[in-house]
């Protein structure tokens, strides 16, 4: 399911110097990062405290002839796992934004790496590794720095971590088998079959907020390239699945629920030729289906919620060029972060 079209920026220089990182007993606030060019057209990662303040320039020595293809943040630190396209495959790497301390987990292993998940409680980040030899997950422990291989099947694909710390993953036996999504310890022990698409395949799993709901997007189990798919909900329970509303499939693009688990935020399509798309928001309390944006010469890509759920962060792909878009939630206009610039994968790492 990595289909996602990776930014097209460079890291050819190393990033410029940052404020002096957080201190370790400082309380956490909610921090909103982004990769943007700066004036002299070098992608830099920056931050801001709000959208209103100023933004800081990170320092972090990144891979070099790489692209970044996704920003993925912890759910309760200021870590940062940055997932990005090497010339030997994709590489993950850790940032800390406290010390700023860069971690490979997948390293000592001397294999490539992408990102499935991290654990509800920040502890772990699971990846997938080895994909281009003998795939396995490794689940690295972010604070000892170990990692562990887990018992999975090698052809696991996606993963997504529940608040009382057990997995799902999801995984298929061959194309025209269709997928099965499992239930596990956090070590991948204690497994146990939560449902199957004998003829789908299940992507980009979404538990709700209480971890009592998961969304995921369903898609025909065909060759065909970047098919039409569902916005699906069921109960982690196992009890039958609901439709929620026709979805984009195939591109990467996962639904978002609300901090509040109110309703998702998901990529609805627009037109296939050329490929356009739009932000849909789907409400449970009244089922009400409500647009987000309504670009007609765009691609807009997943959202990402600020922890009060009062704004929404996402890509804006037009005309060759990629720009982080604000919009206020419920109601605000959309904007571009920066007019001027290129950016990319706006993340908000949650305060304490």
């Amino acid at each position: 399911m990595r289909s996602r079209p990776a930014f097209c920026l460079l890291f050819l220089v190393f990033l410029s110097a940052c404020a002096t990182p957080t201190p370790a007993d400082s309380p956490l606030s909610p921090l909103f990062i982004y990769l943007q060019a700066d004036p002299s057209g070098t992608p830099r990662l920056f931050a801001q405290t709000d959208l209103s303040s100023a933004p800081q320039p990170l320092s972090f020595p990144l891979p070099t002839d790489c692209s970044l293809y996704n920003l993925y943040p912890s759910p309760n630190d200021y870590l940062l796992a940055a997932e990005f396209d090497c010339g030997g495959g994709p590489v993950v790497q850790l940032l800390d934004l406290r010390t700023a301390e860069i971690t490979t987990p997948a390293e000592a292993y001397e294999v490539d790496s992408r990102f499935l998940a991290w654990s509800a409680d920040g502890g772990y980040v699971y990846l997938k590794a080895d994909s281009l030899g003998a795939p396995f997950v490794l689940r690295a422990d972010v604070t000892t720095g170990s990692g562990k291989i887990l018992d999975l099947p090698e052809t696991v694909y996606d993963m997504a971590a529940l608040p009382d710390g057990r997995i799902l993953y999801a995984f298929t036996r061959g194309l025209g088998f269709g997928s099965e999504v499992w239930s596990a310890d956090s070590d991948g022990k204690d497994a146990s079959l939560l449902f199957s698409e004998p003829a789908d395949i299940v992507a980009y799993l979404r538990p709700s907020p209480d971890g009592a709901q998961l969304a995921y997007i369903l898609l025909p189990d065909s060759p065909v390239p970047f098919p039409d798919g569902e916005l699906l909900v069921r109960a982690v329970s196992g009890e039958d699945a609901r439709f929620l509303a026709a979805a984009d499939a195939g591109h990467g693009y996962a639904p978002a629920w609300s901090p509040d688990g109110a309703g998702i935020a998901f990529v609805a399509r627009l037109t296939s030729e050329p490929f356009t798309s739009s932000l849909s928001f789907y409400r449970f309390s009244d089922a009400k289906l409500t647009p987000l944006t309504l670009f007609e010469d765009a691609v807009v890509e997943s959202p990402a919620w600020s922890p009060d759920g009062a704004a929404l962060a996402f890509n804006v792909v037009r005309n060759g060029t990629i720009q982080v878009w604000i919009e206020g939630f419920p109601g605000g206009e959309p904007f571009p972060l920066d007019e001027t610039a290129a950016s990319c994968c706006a993340v908000w790492l949650p305060g304490k």
